[in-house]
């Protein structure tokens, strides 16, 4: 061979090994921000579990921030920042004077009582009474009697009745509402099981020691009445007490500043007399004035912050630290022996046919009905039609962009629609900071879905960009119509309710201008589950409230989950299985309706 034959081998040899080194440069997809992580959902961490503190070290840098919202309208790949505007804002301390007074947080809308009048008026006529903290005095599950006025024959699409009358411990009988009992209809197969069919009861206070439980009767067969006394007056009113400060008594939050000086942060640093305005930086968010503050680093001056810790410490007096802890430690969730009562239901079972579910359901009367019950281990609903099963989700979301807002149990809902679709999640590295923005999409549908979290106070430790304002997101939707799940209660179950309503007074009013400039946005507001008492009564509390607030919002549903958690009471925030999957496909359907 001569040798300009050896070199043109030699030249085509090496050409070809050039080329197949070159050739996944070509071809893939550049991210060029270098900063944001594509996940597999197998590697992706599941937050569901409670998150332990941890070091601050190693935070963040800030990442880039987009403006689009809708990418499918833009042929733009969606990103894990589209709309956080305010994103690099977060942490920045507001200039001038710092105001602490906050008299937005004052007046009837702003008072919780005005949302549950029952229990206020009882809780009134118990301090009137001026009640001894003996406790043989407060109302005694033991001692309580249960008398069922329905007649003996019952049929499917009629309805149970019984009567309660309360009475204290050395037997005496009740003269003021405000107990907190919750009832229940389970078949009799199912008694002592962790998933019964049934149906959850009604109760109603005659505020004079006197109650009422109703239910309706969709299910035919030998079913058993159950009573609870979760919660006595008495012990409410010690709730409501040692939850009246605008933060979480006997915690804090500790925030770093960037010159890695460590400070105190609350919603209300005045509390006890701690702290006076001039010793305070403003980081409330400036657009809708929801407030946080935290104690100046020893400089002098207001910097940025950029760590944020929950601390189960506090420099508050000790009585009051204690005198929480005490009533937290409280806890009855005592069955009523009287109340059992097995009875017979005549009938066939047959499922009612209703309009689909919608966000314009809308329910008349007494929002805080039983809505739905358990029938061979799916939640049917008693307000709207319910048919979504897993394996439609994929066709729901469709040409759809979704965010999901709030806590870790929304947190859940996206984690399981990414998992049920096997999409891939991409955003900042949440193997340290569960909240970071992320976002799931699927090109060949045109599904888009993000997360965002809530603002502080918000337990988990991370920068400030980690909390965006739910107003925020929602006000810079840019594209529409969108769809929306929010839950935004569980971490200031134990601050003074005014925080919590001013914020979602907040987040109405954005849904509403959202609505209105993007008609058939659809939204969805997520209850709350039950717990273990006195925690329990703190849901139960702020679940009046949304409903309350949210019920004549166009497009806008509060859905109840508390029918699903009597039934199944799993005692969890992060409700797992087919708890979960049934809370998702009721939540969902008013999403998913033609």
């Amino acid at each position: 061979m001569s040798d300009f034959n050896k070199n043109i081998r030699y030249f085509v040899i090496v050409l070809v090994v050039v080329c197949l080194c070159l050739y996944p440069l070509f071809t893939m997809e550049w991210d060029f921000s270098n900063q944001v992580t594509g996940m597999s959902r197998n590697s992706y961490p599941k937050a569901l579990k409670v998150i332990k503190q941890m070091p601050t070290t190693a935070i963040p840098t800030a990442l880039p921030v987009t403006t689009s919202v809708r990418p499918h309208l833009t042929n733009q790949r969606p990103q894990a920042l589209d709309g956080l505007r305010y994103y690099t804002e977060y942490g920045k301390p507001l200039q001038g004077s710092v105001d602490t007074k906050q008299p937005y947080l004052s007046g009837s809308e702003y008072d919780w009582r005005t949302y549950m009048p029952d229990t206020a008026a009882a809780l009134q006529k118990l301090k009137l009474r001026n009640s001894t903290d003996d406790p043989r005095y407060e109302t005694c599950a033991n001692q309580t009697k249960v008398i069922v006025v329905t007649p003996g024959d019952l049929t499917v699409e009629g309805r149970f009745r019984a009567s309660i009358q309360a009475y204290n411990c050395i037997g005496e009988a009740k003269t003021h509402g405000g107990d907190y009992f919750r009832a229940r209809l389970v078949r009799f197969e199912d008694v002592g099981g962790g998933r019964p069919n049934g149906v959850a009861c009604h109760i109603r206070d005659h505020r004079n020691g006197t109650y009422s439980a109703e239910s309706p009767l969709p299910i035919p067969g030998k079913l058993v009445f159950e009573l609870v006394l979760v919660y006595s007056a008495e012990g409410i009113a010690r709730l409501v007490s040692a939850t009246s400060r605008r933060r979480y008594s006997g915690t804090s939050y500790i925030g770093k500043y960037e010159n890695n000086v460590t400070a105190e942060c609350n919603v209300d640093l005045t509390t006890h007399g701690l702290y006076s305005s001039s010793q305070l930086c403003d980081f409330s968010n400036p657009r809708n004035k929801e407030p946080w503050f935290c104690v100046k680093p020893s400089s002098g001056g207001c910097i940025p912050m950029i760590w944020l810790t929950f601390d189960r410490s506090s420099n508050e007096p000790t009585t009051h630290k204690n005198y929480l802890q005490t009533v937290m430690a409280i806890e009855q969730d005592q069955a009523v022996a009287s109340a059992k009562h097995v009875f017979t239901v005549a009938g066939k079972y047959e499922r009612k046919q209703m309009k689909e579910c919608h966000p314009d359901t809308k329910l008349e009367g007494d929002l805080m009905r039983p809505q739905g019950y358990f029938m061979n281990g799916y939640w049917v609903s008693l307000i709207c039609q319910n048919q979504l099963r897993p394996d439609g989700i994929e066709s729901c979301f469709r040409g759809k962009t979704v965010y999901f807002l709030g806590d870790s149990t929304v947190r859940q809902y996206f984690e399981y629609v990414v998992d049920q679709m096997h999409l891939t999640m991409e955003g900042p590295d949440s193997t340290r900071i569960w909240q970071q923005p992320k976002v799931a999409y699927d090109s060949k549908n045109n599904i888009t879905f993000y997360y965002r979290a809530h603002a502080p106070p918000l337990q988990n430790p991370g920068p400030p960009s980690s909390r965006p304002y739910i107003t925020d997101v929602l006000d810079e939707i840019n594209g529409g119509p969108v769809y929306i799940v929010i839950s935004i209660s569980l971490h200031v179950y134990f601050y003074e309710p005014s925080v919590f309503i001013h914020r979602i007074l907040g987040i109405r009013d954005s849904l509403t201008k959202l609505v209105q400039k993007y008609p058939g946005t659809r939204v969805i507001v997520k209850g709350n589950n039950v717990l273990t008492a006195p925690q329990e009564w703190l849901g139960l509390r702020y679940d009046n409230i949304m409903a309350a607030v949210f019920q004549n919002v166009k497009s806008v549903q509060f859905i109840r989950l508390w029918d699903i958690t009597t039934m199944w009471p799993l005692n969890d925030y992060h409700p797992g299985g087919p708890t979960l999957i049934g809370e998702i496909m009721y939540s969902f359907a008013f999403l998913c309706s033609a």
